[in-house]
């Protein structure tokens, strides 16, 4: 259960109370989070911001970072801290940088292939939004790189094949 939240609206920080406090138990990044030992951080995958269970419009692609707290005396876990950091605005200007100086187009998905950037932005974030766009429909000859026994980090494509590509 959240106890204390400062959040940022516009150019201020606001602290919330009450009724805007949530219960994020049930949430991947405080499960995880919770397993930890003392001096440990998470990562979560970046995904789209929840409030009350539900997917923020307007969207906020967001990362946390959070770390177990145990209290001094005791050594007993007592809760956790966690930094929610929105992603999505470096990663939409990163992809126009790219395509303005070198007229190319970048894609970034999680391990599943799920889209995170994609030059068209309704593919992206489908997993939060009961959708499927994936790398290995649209871009079938990396497909191989997505399962879970591949342990190759990069593969090679180049024009040639009858798709238009082939794989080195």
């Amino acid at each position: 259960r959240e106890l204390v939240v400062a959040a940022r609206q516009g150019n201020q920080i606001v602290s919330l109370s009450g009724k805007e406090l949530q219960d994020k138990s049930h949430r991947d990044y405080v499960l995880e989070t919770l397993k930890l030992p003392e001096g440990s951080v998470y990562v979560s995958e970046m995904n789209l911001n929840r409030e009350f269970g539900k997917v923020t419009i307007p969207h906020q692609e967001v990362i946390r970072s959070a770390t177990p707290i145990y209290d001094e005396k005791s050594g007993k876990l007592a809760g956790l801290l966690s930094i929610t950091t929105e992603i999505g605005l470096k990663l939409r200007a990163m992809q126009s940088s790219v395509r303005q100086q070198s007229h190319s187009e970048i894609y970034i998905t999680n391990e599943r292939g799920d889209f995170l950037l994609h030059p068209d932005s309704s593919k992206t974030y489908g997993f939060d939004l009961d959708e499927k766009h994936t790398i290995q429909t649209e871009f079938p000859l990396v497909s191989s790189l997505y399962l879970a026994e591949n342990w190759d980090k990069e593969l090679t494509i180049k024009p040639g094949d009858s798709q238009g590509w082939q794989a080195l």
